[in-house]
């Protein structure tokens, strides 16, 4: 064969091979590799998998560095969206603490903060091609020491809902931290929620065991009823009983009115002082018991020198309840009694409320001196109180809560007919219940239903005063005011009636009076230069103006 036909045969052969390579090498560069983050696509993501720490694991590294893998090395994402957050339980991740995003090709991640011993945290990673999020995996750890069993459990620590705060609906999310520096194995939660600070007749729930490690320090509470005060706080412990956790402070909440409503506006409240729970010592028998009542006086409208059924006259001339208990006289429930330890006043102590007879004990005490004690203006019981006045043991109006010594001689010793007699101001009426009227903030009572009519008196916020009449086309309710012979008018909008309206009679407004040049001159006006409304001709420089 002579060259040019080897050369033809050569160039023949190597062409397609030449052909063969190169489209091999444009295949090759379409091809996903390991080495090439983006070369996924968004529907062929999935899911990573977490390596440090494990989901459900406890470590000791308060300054980690999370790892993870890929399953798929021949599609990697563009990138990698990852997330720390403290969380408040096992299933409810909280604060975020760091995010970042990383590079395809990068499975470890430094998110440079500092964790705190004996908590839970969680750690989310979602994979990314060209911005879009793919399916993602999150874990909770925790972070150890574990506990040895001769830790001492911390109280916790409440985070919402805040001290003081307002809600928005009749239900609540508690949440809590546990600032135990170590994790075991077992622990229970118990929450207490009640209206007194005190915590009589309170609820109590706990939450459940987790065997790995788990931190259940949230629980949801539903059912609060509406425009009411309660308070709450959270104990731990391990079981079987639970015994030796120390309870968290104490904090308030108050709940929204009804749909469409809105909430009374209460009278002034004596603050409650801190109150230190006393345990008796164990094998003492003695108990003091008692019976908190409603003390009847049916006080007549119309003067009488008949001094009725269940009345004294006082020195002063008014007619109050006369301090007996009387058979047909029923206990008030729910009423919250006080026992402290000492003679009055007392300072440690604990306490009960009323059953539905307005029976109250304390047992298993031992002998000495205690303190009952009774805050009408505190401690749920202005709302089951007010308005009224003590009249046994003995007649007390307040500030502050009527009080007695007791005293049991022996540790088997009993104490009971520790009565207390309440008088409610305007019930019962002399013909059977009457309906009143709560004056939700200071207003003017009218001679009619108007405000072209004069005014008569000024009625103070928190006060109750009897119904006797409505306007037939509604907006406005007749009173009868202590102060004055004549009956007066207020507008709906400023009082809540409560009790039996189905039977308040429609009144007739009287006429309009005249305007006389003398009636409240343009030159004056109503001030409140203290807890009273005046006028003043001419107005004064400085004026608190009154409510209209």
């Amino acid at each position: 064969m002579d060259t040019l036909a080897r050369n033809t045969t050569r160039s023949h052969v190597l062409i397609p091979l030449i052909v063969l390579l190169l489209a091999s090498t444009l295949a090759a560069c379409n091809r996903p590799s390991g080495d090439e983050p983006g070369s996924c696509a968004f529907e062929d993501l999935i899911a990573p998998d977490p390596t440090y720490p494990e989901g459900r694991s406890v470590i000791d590294d308060l300054s980690p560095v999370f790892e993870w893998t890929y399953p798929d090395y021949s599609c990697l994402p563009s990138e990698f969206k990852v997330l720390l957050s403290s969380s408040y339980s096992w299933y409810d991740s909280g604060p975020i603490l760091a995010r970042a995003r990383v590079s395809g090709t990068t499975m470890r991640w430094d998110p440079g903060v500092t964790l705190n011993p004996g908590d839970i945290y969680t750690f989310d990673i979602h994979p990314m091609s060209d911005g879009d999020e793919g399916p993602g995996v999150g874990i909770f750890f925790f972070t150890g020491p574990r506990c040895t069993g001769d830790e001492s459990r911390q109280p916790p620590e409440l985070t919402a809902p805040a001290d003081g705060a307002r809600l928005t609906a009749l239900r609540a999310h508690f949440r809590w931290d546990d600032p135990t520096p170590c994790v075991t194995t077992r622990v229970h939660y118990w929450l207490e929620v009640a209206r007194s600070p005190r915590f009589s007749g309170a609820t109590e729930r706990w939450n459940s065991i987790f065997e790995d490690y788990g931190l259940p320090d949230r629980l949801d509470e539903y059912s609060f009823e509406p425009c009411t005060t309660y308070y709450w706080r959270v104990r731990s412990g391990t079981p079987p009983d639970g015994l030796d956790g120390v309870y968290s402070e104490t904090w308030s909440f108050t709940t929204p009115a009804e749909p469409g409503t809105a909430c009374p506006i209460a009278p002034a409240i004596t603050p409650v002082l801190p109150w230190t729970e006393f345990r008796p010592p164990a094998g003492a028998n003695g108990a003091i018991a008692g019976h908190v009542f409603h003390d009847v006086c049916a006080v007549p409208y119309e003067t009488t020198d008949v001094v009725p059924p269940g009345c004294v006259i006082l020195p002063d001339g008014r007619l109050e309840a006369d301090g007996v208990l009387d058979p047909d006289e029923v206990g008030i429930e729910g009423v919250t009694v006080l026992l402290d330890d000492g003679p009055c006043p007392g300072t440690d102590g604990w306490s009960t409320a009323t059953d539905a007879s307005g029976q109250y004990t304390f047992h298993d005490l031992p002998a000495g001196t205690y303190c009952l004690e009774i805050d009408a203006a505190a401690d749920g019981n202005e709302r089951i109180l007010i308005p009224g006045g003590w009249t046994m043991p003995y007649r007390w109006y307040g500030p502050g809560p009527i009080a007695t010594d007791v005293t049991l001689l022996s540790d088997n010793d009993i104490s009971r007919l520790n009565d207390f007699g309440w008088d409610y101001q305007f019930l019962p009426s002399p013909s059977g219940e009457i309906p009143l009227a709560r004056v939700l903030t200071d207003a003017r009572c009218r001679l009619g239903p108007g405000f072209d009519y004069p005014i008569l008196t000024y009625l103070s916020q928190g006060v109750s005063f009897p119904i006797i009449g409505r306007l037939e086309q509604g907006g406005w309710w007749q009173l009868r005011a202590a102060d004055i012979p004549n009956p007066c008018w207020v507008g709906e909008d400023v009082v809540a009636p409560y009790g039996d309206l189905s039977n308040v009679p429609f009144a007739i407004p009287p006429a309009l009076p005249a305007p006389t040049p003398t009636e409240e001159p343009a030159s004056g006006c109503w001030c409140q230069p203290s807890n009273t409304c005046q006028y003043f001709s001419p107005c004064p420089a400085q004026c608190s103006v009154c409510p209209p």
